[in-house]
């Protein structure tokens, strides 16, 4: 999903869930912030001992960090692609090995651990944060299916359409412009992936161009292959996986199955129901359905930052059982979580920076997410995929 689900679906989601507009603001937050924390490394105060360690749950489309499998074990598994061992319980194993259980299931059993680890932390003053958090990666294993969360040939496709030729070349050309501009704007991060494509090639004795067509063609990592196909909310599309396949797709019916069964998580997650039986949660009423059906299907911008605004006028006008609000969302920049942490309003950090330390940065917004990416990552890597036999990292 891009912002429009993560941010406005999942307020959306939240409220009808009943969380308070506020809740609901801090868990639709975490959920998009999980998709824009690119920086990681350590935090230093300036005229303080103290020192803060963060991680990265997302990379950047230009990142030689794509290029490195253990990042993407660390970011990629974790927060958007969580193994779905075949949708299969925990002692059991699919066929395929290894692939099979990394690739990603909607509502598997893995994810449904999930769910029921970020219950523990409801009376953590975290414990919205890491809502937020798991729902991002929930939504995305419905999303996300099909695909692996690293460099694997598991993620090829071919034939990808959505049998419109027009529309088709509309989101490639859209992606093809969105990466011309990040390489404009990323000339640091392109020096460095060639510079770790060189050293591939020493270690390796191949070209650089040779491991990029690799990376790009033969082990693509995540859905990198299928473009933002999976994440266009309003398309209907098609291709054959590496096994030859013929996978069809209906985003507007499973980005609503994927919002309604997230209404339940929540639901189940306020009352404390650490069993995480959602199938006993009343989930989304109709009228409320209705209205996202409409705009998951009728909102046809590439460009989730304009489908977004109009999920902000459709709850702004009321359309929702709920009532008219408009939650915000500032990723980075003034009135972001990070500047009121930290101060700063800059997007990307060198490392070098000294910010000034108040105490009230141990209960800042910002803090209490990184902690629980921290938490989230090391209970998804650590504790709950060893249960079914995956070592990811």
């Amino acid at each position: 999903m891009q912002i429009d689900g993560h941010h406005t679906a999942t307020y959306v989601a939240a409220r009808i869930a009943g969380f308070s507009f506020k809740d609901a603001e801090t868990v639709a937050y975490a959920a998009q912030y999980v998709d824009d924390a690119t920086n990681a490394g350590i935090v230093q105060f300036s005229e303080s001992d103290y020192l803060y360690s963060r991680i990265a749950s997302a990379h950047k489309m230009i990142d030689y960090n794509n290029l490195v499998d253990v990042e993407n074990h660390l970011a990629w598994i974790p927060f958007h692609f969580l193994p779905g061992n075949g949708s299969m319980p925990a002692g059991e194993s699919p066929a395929g090995g290894e692939v099979a259980r990394l690739v990603c299931r909607p509502d598997s059993h893995i994810a449904r651990d999930m769910l029921r680890s970020a219950v523990l932390d409801r009376d953590r003053p975290r414990g919205l944060h890491r809502l937020g958090i798991a729902m991002h990666v929930y939504a995305d294993t419905f999303a996300h299916q099909g695909f692996v969360g690293s460099l694997s040939a598991a993620n090829q496709t071919k034939n990808l359409t959505s049998g419109d030729p027009a529309l088709d070349a509309r989101i490639q050309a859209a992606t093809r412009n969105e990466l011309v501009a990040t390489v404009r704007a990323e000339i640091k991060g392109l020096i460095q992936l060639v510079v770790k494509a060189a050293g591939i090639m020493i270690r390796e004795r191949r070209w650089p161009g040779s491991y990029i067509a690799a990376f790009l063609k033969k082990t693509p990592v995540g859905h990198a292959a299928a473009d933002v196909y999976p994440d266009q909310p309003y398309l209907t599309w098609s291709y054959e996986d590496f096994n030859g396949q013929l996978i069809k797709r209906d985003n507007p019916a499973l980005f609503v199955q994927a919002m309604d069964m997230m209404v339940r998580a929540m639901q189940a997650w306020r009352v404390g129901d650490q069993t995480m039986n959602l199938e006993a949660q009343a989930g989304m009423t109709g009228a409320d359905r209705d209205v996202a059906a409409r705009l998951f299907r009728e909102l046809t911008a590439i460009e989730g930052e304009e489908r977004r605004q109009e999920w902000l006028a459709s709850i702004g006008r009321g359309e929702f059982s709920f009532g008219h609000e408009v939650p915000t969302y500032v990723g980075k920049g003034t009135g972001s979580w990070k500047e009121t942490a930290l101060g700063t309003i800059k997007a990307k950090d060198t490392g070098l920076e000294h910010y000034e330390y108040a105490p009230a940065f141990l209960t800042s917004d910002w803090k209490l997410f990184h902690d629980a990416l921290q938490i989230h990552r090391s209970d998804v890597v650590h504790n709950i995929l060893p249960r079914y036999g995956i070592c990811a990292a």
